[in-house]
């Protein structure tokens, strides 16, 4: 007598490979459905992969190809853009949708397994950090500063933080962000965010405008107390030394000046 067709969900072999061929919403979901499928998808490591919880092995070099996590694109990062610089200086910080008010509290619980997910796969756990303006426009630093927080690389959780307490700002572009010093109101035209981040974006996580001299780049430089990405970087534990001084890998229009415009 022939098996059930479903029976072939219970075969640990076979429910893998048919749960990796699902998107990762739908694979997220799964795991609801029975507990066969949770311990499945919790102790398979293609599955973990696959909801981007466990690392991918891959090169350090801009040549790896890398999958930005989608789920975190197109479902949570629209919402960070409620923390603007444009709901901030148009309406006053008081009257700004805050990302906690407008998240369901499924999201904002610190237990959330979205809290969990890395940035991108393979993650690289790299934040590069450039300085947009200094005491000298020609001194300018970027550099590239690896990291290792507790839970070993750079997840959604140490990115959702500093947004929420309004240490960072996302810029219109994604996975780049102005530390608070957003305040200043300066901003990079156009064409310079564009060629920065298509830049820098093909060896880091995520990316950082910081408006005054920022420590984490200059460590023997006496700067007065850590603020906006600095404060944040110190949590995260820079293990470096990987960075670039000055305007290696960078394109020459940020260099050697400025590309500001003023917001009315």
């Amino acid at each position: 007598m022939a098996s059930p067709p479903s029976n072939v969900f219970f075969i640990w072999e076979l429910l893998e490979h048919i749960l990796l061929n699902l998107d990762l919403r739908t694979l997220l979901l799964s795991q609801k459905v029975c507990r066969t499928w949770h311990k499945t998808i919790n102790d398979s490591r293609p599955l973990q992969q696959a909801l981007f919880f466990q690392p991918m092995e891959g090169s350090d070099t801009p040549e790896q190809k890398r999958t930005r996590n989608p789920l975190l694109e197109e479902a949570l990062y629209p919402q960070f853009k409620f923390n603007t610089y444009y709901y901030k200086l148009s309406r006053g910080r008081k009257h700004t949708n805050h990302l906690s008010d407008i998240q369901p509290g499924a999201y904002t619980r610190q237990e959330a397994s979205w809290r969990r997910m890395l940035i991108q796969q393979p993650p690289t756990s790299i934040i590069g950090v450039i300085e947009v303006f200094t005491r000298d426009m020609q001194d300018r630093y970027y550099k590239q500063l690896l990291v290792k927080p507790h839970n070993g690389h750079l997840r959604m959780g140490d990115l959702y933080d500093p947004l929420n307490e309004w240490t960072l700002y996302p810029c219109l572009e994604k996975w780049a962000f102005w530390d608070e010093s957003v305040e200043t109101q300066f901003w990079l035209s156009e064409e310079a965010r564009s060629a920065t981040l298509k830049a820098a974006l093909r060896e880091c996580d995520i990316f950082v405008y910081s408006y005054f001299t920022c420590k984490a780049l200059r460590p023997w430089m006496k700067v007065g107390a850590p603020r906006g990405a600095d404060v944040w970087l110190q949590k995260l534990q820079i293990t470096g030394p990987r960075y670039y001084p000055r305007y290696a890998n960078m394109p020459d229009i940020i260099y050697p000046c400025p590309a500001f415009k003023l917001i009315e």
